[in-house]
Parts: structure tokens; sequence; C-alpha cells
């Protein structure tokens, strides 16, 4: 058995759980794992969460969030680490994440990654996150942040045209 193939049970089990589950003592944690990505590096483990992320119920999708969060926050992870995590959130996050995402926004390196995950997730909280940040920016990061905005925008008539109303 691979040390991926141990990884196939409910990705919100906590540790307590997954040993239980009579995991190998020596396989490493995914989420530990993604944090030392690099460019052009090993992508195993982010293949395990991507998995998780591209096939989980709804019901799964707040634990999942949440590690995704845990993880991005961490000092330890890396740039790639941060650019996949923000990939994984841009298909299954939710207004819970634009505070954590809120430091990202705001730094040259991270803008664009923050974006793409805010981007695409509806509501108020993101909404008002990304128009106190917009005086805070300059640059580049200002104008990609302009057009998240325009995109946000758009979303909401064409929402708004569906269902008959006008916005």
């Amino acid at each position: 058995m691979s040390a991926t193939e141990n990884y196939s049970t409910d990705p919100t089990d906590t540790e307590e759980e997954a040993s239980d589950a009579n995991f190998a003592e020596w396989a490493p944690s995914p989420w530990e794992e993604v944090k030392k990505m690099q460019y052009g590096g090993d992508r195993t483990f982010a293949h395990v969460v991507e998995n998780w992320v591209l096939t989980s119920k709804l019901s799964e999708r707040p634990g999942l969030e949440k590690k995704l969060l845990v993880t991005l926050a961490s000092p330890k992870a890396s740039l790639a680490a941060k650019d996949f995590l923000c990939r994984m959130l841009a298909l299954i996050g939710s207004e819970f994440c634009a505070k954590a995402l809120a430091p990202l926004l705001l730094e040259k390196e991270t803008s664009h990654l923050a974006r793409m995950a805010l981007e695409g997730i509806p509501g108020k909280e993101v909404d008002d996150m990304l128009a106190n940040a917009l005086p805070k920016l300059d640059g580049n990061e200002k104008k990609g942040l302009l057009g998240t905005l325009a995109v946000r925008a758009s979303c909401k008539r064409k929402t708004a045209s569906q269902k008959g109303g006008t916005k």
C-alpha cells in the first residue's frame, strides 16, 4: 500500500480518529507536506488534498475549508503552497475564509492568489473586505482588485437579471 492510499478516509477526521483507523505511523500528513510544496517539486500530497476537495460532499466542505485555511496560515507555508491552497479555496471556500485571506490580499506576492480564491465566493462580507482593501493597494495589485470587483458586480447583475430583478 502506498503512502497516499492511507488517506482515503474522511478528510475531516481528527488525528485521533485517523490513528484509530490504523494509519501507518510512518506516513506523513498531507497537510504538513503541502506546506513544503515548491514550484516544479513533488505534488503527491497536493494531489491527495486536491482529490479530497474535488470529491468532497457538501457536509465535508466546512471541515476541509478550515483545514485549508489553517494550512494557509502556517508560517511554514511556501508560496507554492499558498498558491495551491488558494486554488482549492476558490473551489469550496465560503464567506468564512474572507477574514483569513484579507492579509494575503494586501501582500504584493500573494494578492493575486487571495483575489483568485475570493472572486467567486458570494456574500456581503467578501464584498466589504475587498472594498476596504482597495485604498490600501496600488499598482498592479490595485488594478487586479478593481478587475475582481468588476467581475463580482457583473456576476451579481447577471444573477439578478436571470431571476427577473434589476441591479
